[in-house]
C-alpha cells in the first residue's frame, strides 16, 4: 500500500488477520507485516512454513528473503524475548529503564512509567510498587519528589533487572491462583508446581474503584482448575450483612427483648444460635440497602427475568420477611420501567373457565406449539418450538428455524424433550402443517403417543400453551432491554426463569412440582438445613405432588 496514507496500518492489518485466520493462535501470530511462525518440533515447522507460504502465493504476498529469519531457537518479537523457555524481558529495554535518571517533572515521569509499564507483567505487584509514582500524576497534585517516590524508582528497576522468564501454567502438574484484592491495587499471579513464574499481572485503582474491590475482598474465591476451565465456588456474604444489619435495627432489638421476656405476640419469631432474627423460618431483613439488593436480585437478573408482583413475593416468602413487604414488591414491580415497556395488559377470558383432566404423572400429557416472527440468529434460528407439561407446568423453549420439516422436529423431538422425560401419552397442538402430516401421525403412532388438535382458528383451546408463548415473548423482550443479549441467547434463562418461579394455577415453581424443590440461585444462598430435602423425604413429597 502507499505510504502516508492514514487507514493503510488498519487495512493491511485487517488484510493479514483475514488471511492467517485459519492458523492464527494456532502456529501464527501476525502484527502488521510481522509474521510469527512457531511449532513444537521441526517436523511439525517445517510443515506450518509451508502452510504460511502457500497462503502468501495464494493472495500474492512477497516476503522478503533478506528480512526473514528461520529456523530460530530464540526471537525478539514485539518487544520480549520468545523462546522455548518462555517469554522474557528485552535487555535493551531493561537498560533504558536501568539508565533513567529520577523524573524532574510530570512530562519525565510519565514517559518513564510508560517504558516500565511495558515490561509490568515480569514485576509482580507492578501497581503497588509504583503507587508513589502515579500519584503524581494525578490533577492538582504538586509534583514533589518524596524518598517514597525515590525507593519505588529504584525498586522497579531492580525488579526488572532480576526479571523472572514467564511460562504457561503446566496443566500436568498443579498450580495454585493467588489473588489480591488490596484497596491500592488489584494483582494476580500463577505459579505452576515448581514455582517458576508463569504470568503476573496488576492494575492501580481509579479513585471510584476501591468500593468495588472491597465488595470482591469480601466474596471468599476458591479456584478448581480443570483444564482450560475453572469452578468458581463463592461463599456468599448476605447472610452476614443481614446479621450484621440486625445488630443495628431498633425494630429487631425490640423483638429479640420481646422474645427474651417470653411476651406471646412475639412467638412466631426466634433466635439462632448465630443471634439472627428469624420469622418462623424466615430471615428478618431489616429496613435498607439489602432489601434493595435482594428485590433487585428477585427481578432484574437472567435466572429470574422481570416477574410480576405476586411471583416475586411468593418466591421471596419463602426465604425472606419484612414488615409490608407484599407492599413495597408490588411498588418495585409497577416503577420497573422495563416492565412498562415489555408488558400489555393481558383480560381475563369471558365465560366460565371448564374444569380439564389432569394427567396422572409427570409429562404423560404435553402441548406443543410456535412461537415465530423472530429476526434470524446467527445460527439462523427464526422461531421458538414451545413444549408445556400440563401436570407441572414446566416447559422447554427450543430455537429452530421457521422452515424446519417434520423430520427435523422429530429428531429434535426425541434428543430434547424425549431424552429428559420419556414418551407421553398425549400431545395436544393446533393444526398447524407438520403436526396434521403424514410423518408426525405415524412417528408419533410409533411412539404409542396420542394426538389430539385444538378447534381450528380458536386457540383459546390451547390456552395454557397460548399463555405461557405470551409470558415467554414478554421475558425475551425483558432480556434484551435489560442484559443487551440476543434472543436466542436469552432463551435459557427464560426457561429457567418461568419453571422456578411461582405459578398461580399450581400453587408452586414448576421445578419443584417436577423435583421436588426449586432449583438454586443466588436468592437461596439463606437455604437452611431445616428446609432441605434429602432421599426419601424428597421422593415422598414429589410423589405427593
Amino acid at each position: 500500500m502507499s505510504f502516508g496514507l492514514v487507514n493503510a496500518p488498519p487495512t493491511f492489518s485487517r488484510m493479514m488477520n483475514f488471511i492467517f485466520n485459519p492458523y492464527t493462535n494456532e502456529f501464527v501470530l501476525v502484527y502488521l507485516d510481522d509474521i510469527l511462525v512457531f511449532s513444537k518440533n521441526k517436523e511439525d515447522h517445517a510443515k506450518h512454513l509451508r502452510l504460511v507460504l502457500d497462503k502468501l502465493r495464494e493472495y500474492q504476498f512477497y516476503a522478503k528473503f533478506s528480512k526473514c529469519e528461520f529456523w530460530l531457537d530464540e526471537v525478539l518479537y514485539l518487544g520480549h524475548i520468545i523462546s522455548a523457555m518462555g517469554i522474557a524481558v528485552n535487555p535493551e529495554r531493561v537498560s533504558a529503564v536501568v539508565n533513567w535518571e529520577p523524573p524532574q517533572n510530570v512530562k519525565q515521569l510519565r514517559s518513564f512509567l510508560g517504558l516500565a509499564s511495558y515490561c509490568r507483567r515480569f514485576v509482580e505487584n507492578f501497581s503497588k510498587i509504583a503507587k508513589p509514582l502515579s500519584n503524581l500524576l494525578q490533577k492538582h497534585v504538586k509534583y514533589v519528589w518524596s524518598p517514597d517516590c525515590d525507593v519505588a524508582f529504584n525498586t522497579i528497576k531492580e525488579k526488572l533487572i532480576t526479571a523472572p522468564v514467564l511460562t504457561p501454567p503446566d496443566d500436568s502438574k498443579p498450580y495454585e491462583v493467588f489473588c489480591d484484592a488490596s484497596l491500592q491495587g488489584l494483582a494476580n499471579v500463577i505459579a505452576d508446581a515448581l514455582r517458576r513464574k508463569a504470568y503476573c499481572n496488576s492494575l492501580i485503582l481509579k479513585p471510584f474503584q476501591p468500593d468495588l474491590c472491597e465488595a470482591f475482598r469480601k466474596l471468599n474465591l476458591q479456584v478448581v482448575p480443570q483444564g482450560f476451565l475453572a469452578n468458581l465456588i463463592v461463599s456468599p456474604t448476605l447472610e452476614d450483612q443481614i446479621r450484621e444489619a440486625q445488630l443495628s435495627d431498633t425494630m429487631v432489638k425490640k423483638v429479640k427483648h420481646g422474645i427474651d421476656k417470653g411476651i406471646s405476640k412475639y412467638k412466631c419469631y426466634r433466635v439462632d444460635d448465630r443471634d439472627t432474627l428469624f420469622f418462623e423460618d424466615r430471615i428478618v431483613v431489616p429496613k435498607g440497602d439489602l432489601r434493595k439488593v435482594i428485590l433487585n436480585e428477585a427481578h432484574n437478573s437472567l435466572l429470574s427475568i422481570h416477574p410480576g408482583s405476586t411471583k416475586m413475593y411468593h418466591d421471596l416468602k419463602q426465604s425472606y420477611w419484612w414488615t409490608r413487604m407484599k407492599r413495597e414488591i408490588a411498588q418495585f414491580v409497577n416503577e420497573c420501567d422495563v416492565c412498562r415497556r415489555v408488558k400489555a395488559e393481558h383480560q381475563r377470558p369471558a365465560g366460565l373457565l371448564q374444569p380439564l383432566a389432569i394427567p396422572e404423572w409427570k409429562f404423560d400429557h404435553i402441548e406443543m406449539d410456535f412461537v415465530t416472527g423472530f429476526p434470524k440468529s446467527k445460527r439462523g434460528n427464526d422461531a421458538i418450538f414451545v413444549v408445556i407439561d400440563k401436570l407441572t407446568k414446566v416447559a422447554h423453549f427450543l430455537p429452530i428455524k421457521e422452515s424446519i420439516t417434520a423430520a427435523q422436529l422429530a429428531e429434535l423431538y426425541t434428543s430434547r424433550i424425549v431424552s429428559l422425560h420419556g414418551i407421553p401419552q398425549l400431545i395436544s397442538s393446533d393444526r398447524g402443517s407438520i403436526f396434521t402430516s403424514k410423518f408426525w401421525d405415524s412417528f408419533q403412532k410409533a411412539m404409542g403417543t396420542n394426538i389430539r388438535f385444538s378447534a381450528a382458528f380458536h386457540p383459546q383451546t390451547s390456552g395454557q400453551v397460548e399463555h405461557v408463548n405470551q409470558i415467554l415473548e414478554d421475558m425475551l423482550k425483558a432480556c434484551v432491554i435489560s442484559f443487551g443479549l440476543k434472543w436466542e441467547d436469552c432463551l435459557p434463562y427464560a426457561e429457567f426463569s418461568y419453571n422456578n418461579s411461582f405459578q398461580a394455577s399450581s400453587g408452586k415453581a414448576p421445578f419443584e412440582i417436577l423435583y421436588g424443590r426449586k432449583c438454586r440461585t443466588p436468592l437461596d444462598w439463606l437455604e437452611t438445613g431445616e428446609r432441605k430435602l434429602l432421599g426419601n423425604d424428597l421422593i415422598s413429597e414429589a410423589e405427593e405432588m
